[in-house]
């Protein structure tokens, strides 16, 4: 849920289509559901079964932006522009959400920022960073989830909500 809400959250950020983002949703659900390790063979597997766009990008999840990554060593604007919102998205779930370290936003996008360049997408890492500083934290919930996005409340009104 909080990779999906992520997710949402950065293509609203990115001013993506509605398909495009519901794409996305797809890519981000087929990623969690595979559990994609960046397995050229396990990538080819499920390619055979499912010749999807959100199929394809979603075995790329793991590619990293500099090319180390697999199933394809795919580097940077190569890498589908889901697959890589997904990436940033599950890494920052990892870091934050319900079973992981829970780690605040800032230490969060700390770590984003220090893969951004060699792991992620560095336009995707600030639209994480736009999010966090529309989203209103505290304290005693240092990383709540993308909840502004989904109300499709103007973006004006979401970085008032967010500062009071």
């Amino acid at each position: 849920t909080a990779s999906r809400r992520y997710a949402e959250a950065m293509a609203v950020h990115l001013r993506l289509s509605r398909a495009d983002r519901r794409e996305l949703d797809r890519v981000v659900q087929l990623a969690h559901t595979r559990d994609v390790s960046g397995d050229p063979g396990e990538h080819l597997g499920h390619a055979v079964e499912d010749w999807s766009e959100a199929s394809c990008a979603a075995g790329h999840v793991t590619e990293w932006w500099n090319g180390a990554g697999g199933p394809a060593g795919l580097p940077g604007q190569i890498i589908p522009l889901s697959a890589r919102i997904a990436a940033v998205a599950r890494t920052w779930a990892a870091l934050t959400a319900d079973g992981s370290p829970r780690l605040g936003h800032r230490d969060a996008l700390a770590h984003l920022e220090g893969a951004a360049g060699v792991r992620l997408d560095p336009r995707i890492v600030m639209a994480a960073r736009a999010v966090v500083s529309q989203e209103r934290h505290s304290p005693a919930v240092p990383a709540p989830e993308p909840r502004l996005h989904h109300l499709r409340v103007p973006e004006p009104l979401r970085r008032a909500l967010a500062a009071a």
